[in-house]
This record gives structure tokens, sequence and C-alpha cells, in this order.
């Protein structure tokens, strides 16, 4: 169950540090282009520290005395702005793996998972307002895209020895999300949602060893989130903002050759913090964030207690 928990840890993956919207700030779960701009680089890091897991009850299990699990990881992303309200994004990292258990040390590292993004945005103008003087001024940015998750990553299904080894999860997954969100200064704030559904594919290895074929297909995803945010505005209307989060992610049991795998399905409760500076012409972005699985009974179940510290710097082009 360890192993099985441990190869779980880079799905933890925190989307804060690459938070964007529609006016340059927020705590959104993907990289989002400010409304008219036409394309971003983004650099992110990124170190996740286990402290334990919840057990198929759902009760927190802490780890022996001495060990210390620990991923780090260097993203890049970019995003492109295809027209006045479609933009499309594509993201990738390199993960480290650095790791104490039972007494034996082992450090790994490869290229993880990779994400395609298309994103809608269901609105022509800025949405964020000082001030409401009209029904129109309470309109919210809203959001509807699709992600493909790629499995780039070395998976337990490729030429491994354990999970400590592994670097990506080995399955395409396709995601509909959607996001609401509104500011009116100084406060914002967003929901999320998204459902996923991995593709099926065929098995023959298992940390490293032959096995008989067979057709595997893990659960279908859904998540939901929550954000709350303030902004400063600087002397020179630089700004500031410090957004809350909540979010849930729950996964449905794998299915083995069409039959359900009992058991097998995930769920995480978790908080997060991140703090974003942009300029005034929202041409860098730097975010520094906190996201932590919440450590009681009950809020998670099959998945590693984790917390992610990130730092992420992203450059936005101007027409």
């Amino acid at each position: 169950m360890r192993r099985f928990l441990f190869a779980l840890l880079f799905l933890s993956w925190s989307g804060n540090a690459w938070a964007a919207s529609c006016c340059g700030g927020g705590g959104s779960a993907s990289l989002i282009l400010p409304k008219f701009m036409p394309g971003a680089y983004k650099l992110g890091l990124e170190q996740e520290t286990y402290q334990g897991y919840w057990n198929g009850q759902g009760e927190v299990t802490p780890d022996p005395p001495g060990s210390k699990l620990q991923q780090t990881r260097l993203g890049f992303g970019y995003a492109n702005r295809l027209n006045d309200n479609w933009q499309a994004s594509v993201t990738t990292g390199y993960v480290l793996n650095q790791n104490r258990y039972s007494g034996v040390d082992s450090q790994t590292q490869g290229l993880g998972d990779s994400q395609i993004g298309l994103l809608y945005e269901n609105f022509d103008q800025i949405t964020c307002v000082y001030e409401i003087h009209r029904w129109e001024d309470w309109k919210p940015a809203s959001y509807f895209g699709l992600n493909l998750v790629v499995p780039t990553g070395v998976s337990p299904h490729d030429e491994v020895e354990s999970s400590f080894d592994i670097t990506g999860r080995g399955f395409y997954r396709l995601d509909a999300t959607a996001q609401v969100e509104k500011t009116i200064y100084p406060l914002s704030a967003s929901l999320s949602a998204a459902y996923g559904v991995h593709l099926p594919r065929m098995v023959n290895r298992e940390y490293g060893q032959w096995i008989e074929p067979y057709k595997k297909q893990l659960g279908n995803r859904h998540s939901l989130g929550s954000s709350l945010g303030y902004t400063w505005f600087m002397e020179n209307i630089d700004q500031l903002t410090l957004t809350l989060s909540r979010s849930r992610m729950q996964e449905g049991d794998a299915h083995i050759n069409g039959a359900t795998n009992p058991d097998t399905g995930i769920y995480q409760n978790s908080w997060g913090m991140v703090g974003t500076y942009m300029k005034a012409d929202q041409s860098w972005i730097v975010t520094l964030g906190l996201n932590q699985g919440i450590n009681l009974v009950g809020q998670g179940e099959n998945f590693p207690i984790t917390r992610t510290l990130s730092l992420g710097v992203s450059h936005v082009f101007h027409h």
C-alpha cells in the first residue's frame, strides 16, 4: 500500500504556481492568459514533502521514524492566444525524487507528465471593477476548457525497480474544466470544477517485472475548488494579492479487464495560500504558494498527506 501511495505523490502537483486570471492575478489552478494578452512563458519550482497518508478507511497513518519522502519539480509552461476568446497552453516538468524510507536512501530524476490545454473565455471585456453601478458590473469572468494529460513521465508500468523511481502515472487523461471568477477590488473570488476520464491501456509490466498482459483503466476523476483573495495596490500601481483556497479531488476505483478493482479509489481535501505580485502592465507575475493536505481523519482516502511549497515566475507578452 505504501508503494501505491507514494506513486500518487505527483498527483498533488500544486496548480497555484500557475495562477492567473482575466485581470492578471488570482488563484486559479492552470496557466491562464490575462484577457487580451497574446502569450506568456512560465517557470515554476515546487517542493512536495510527504507527511504520512490516509488509509482506505480515511485514518491518518504515519511513516516509520526517520523517513523522509520528497519530490522537487521544475515546471515549464507556455500559453498562446488563438483569438479574442480562445487560448491554448502546454506545460511539462522535470522531477527529482529524494527519499529515505526504513533506513534506505534513494534518488531518481526524470521528465514528468505533460499537459496540453484549450480554453474558451466566455466574456468579451475585463470583468474586474472597483464599484458596482449597474447590473452588468456583477458579470463574472467564466472559462470552459479541455485539458489532456500526456504520460511523458516514468510510471509503475515502465522499467523501474520501485515506486520511488516514478515521475508520472502512465495514462492519458482528458479533463473538462470550468471556472468562474469575479473581482470587485480589493476582493476577488472564484469557483472551479473539473471532470476527467482516463483512457484505457494494455499493461504488461509492473515495477520492472513482465506480467501477463491485461487491460487497465483508472477511475474517473472530479475536483472542486474555491478561492477568496484580497489585492493591495502600491504607489506605482503594481498589485500584491493574497489568495486562500480550498479544494477536493476524488477518483473512482480502477478497472482491470472491465471489472472493478475494489479499494483503489482515492480522494484528498486540501487548502492553499498563494501570494501574487504583478507589475502594473501585467508583464511580470511572481507567485509564492503553499498547498497542504488537511491532516485530519476523514479528509482523504488511499492518498498521501503532503505539503507543497511553490515559486512561479511568468512573463506576459504585449502586442
